[in-house]
């Protein structure tokens, strides 16, 4: 099979498993290969489980400062280990350091424009920003406090946090307490300033996850099932300038969406739906506010994570259907089923 793996018609991405209980505890759950083999009518998937200690990674990023290096976040309700690991071109993974996220409950991990920092959310305590090296050095911590009339709300919940386009801002999502926080930022000396209100979705709303194009700021809200288009201002404050729906006016079912990214011509957005079990495509006008949604099957039950290819399919990893799905265009233009493999309790994919 590792053969296969490098075929050069294949992709391949690392696949990250969470096995979740009540409240919130995961079971140490194996990383996989995923190979996605291109050449044919439709796209083949084949699966590899990795021998790694790398268990229960919940989110990872590539560190664009270091070929072939990626960060992970192992995630269980008592700690949140964060590992180096080296991606070999032979399909191996070499773990090089193991290191503290900074929380516990570690479930974002996104670089500044330099490459040289990172901030990783850690959905049970706040957020932790670090400096990039071999073992990188934690500079800044903030936290919030607060809770909200939805029964996940009890507390704040932090889930994702970014670099504004500009490099001179944080911006952090708490699912617990309706806000997104900001935070100066210094890239040149590595300064972290207070974190302050910068925008309040509605009451229950539950942001989750946080994307920057251009001049705006799309927030997915997660118990609310919204997008929000915001516009950032020169105090680092975001103005709120759309709010849309990722169901359809007439879903009266129980759903919360999950992954959120921009399409590969940058002309649309797309984002998973939990519940409904679709992706949900969210095209953008001109002056990047959404002008037109379409819903997608995403191949299984409850879409965590998914990745936009460049030839416009979608991988998606369901995660409650113990699947992943390839997503495929028709001669009409709409997406169907093309391919699907098992594989228990799919979170995270990153390409590789």
């Amino acid at each position: 099979m590792r053969q296969t793996m490098l075929s050069p018609d294949l992709r391949r991405y690392l696949v990250g498993t969470w096995t979740f209980t009540e409240p919130d505890a995961a079971q140490q759950t194996p990383l996989f290969w995923l190979g996605v083999t291109y050449g044919t009518k439709w796209p083949g998937l084949s699966i590899e489980r990795i021998a790694s200690d790398a268990a229960a990674v919940y989110y990872g990023a590539r560190d664009p400062a270091r070929e072939g290096e990626a960060l992970l976040l192992h995630n269980d309700a008592s700690y949140s280990a964060m590992s180096r690991q080296l991606l070999s071109a032979d399909g191996e993974l070499c773990e090089r350091a193991r290191l503290s996220s900074g929380g516990i409950g570690g479930s974002y991990i996104s670089f500044d424009a330099t490459g040289r920092f990172f901030v990783v959310a850690n959905a049970h305590t706040g957020w932790s920003v670090f400096r990039d090296s071999q073992m990188p050095q934690r500079i800044a911590d903030f936290a919030n406090i607060g809770s909200g009339p939805h029964p996940r709300q009890q507390r704040s919940h932090p889930h994702c946090a970014i670099f504004s386009a500009g490099n001179r801002t944080i911006y952090a999502a708490d699912m617990g307490t309706d806000e997104v926080l900001s935070c100066d930022f210094d890239p040149t000396r590595g300064v972290v300033g207070s974190p302050r209100v910068a925008y309040r979705s509605a009451p229950g709303a539950g942001p989750r996850h946080l994307l920057t194009h251009r001049e705006r700021i799309y927030l997915l809200n997660e118990l609310g099932n919204t997008l929000v288009v915001l516009r950032e201002t020169s105090a680092g404050e975001l103005t709120e300038e759309q709010v849309v729906s990722t169901l359809p006016d007439n879903f009266a079912g129980d759903s919360h969406t999950a992954h959120l990214a921009m399409n590969a011509d940058a002309t649309a957005l797309l984002a998973s739906n939990r519940g409904h079990d679709t992706i949900v495509q969210l095209t953008l006008n001109s002056s990047g506010l959404v002008s037109a949604r379409n819903w997608w099957p995403s191949g299984g039950h409850w879409p965590w994570f998914f990745d936009a290819l460049e030839n416009g399919d979608i991988l998606v990893a369901n995660a409650l259907s113990d699947n992943i799905a390839m997503l495929s265009l028709n001669a009409k233009g709409d997406y169907i089923i093309a391919s699907s493999i098992s594989v228990p309790h799919p979170v995270f994919l990153m390409p590789l």
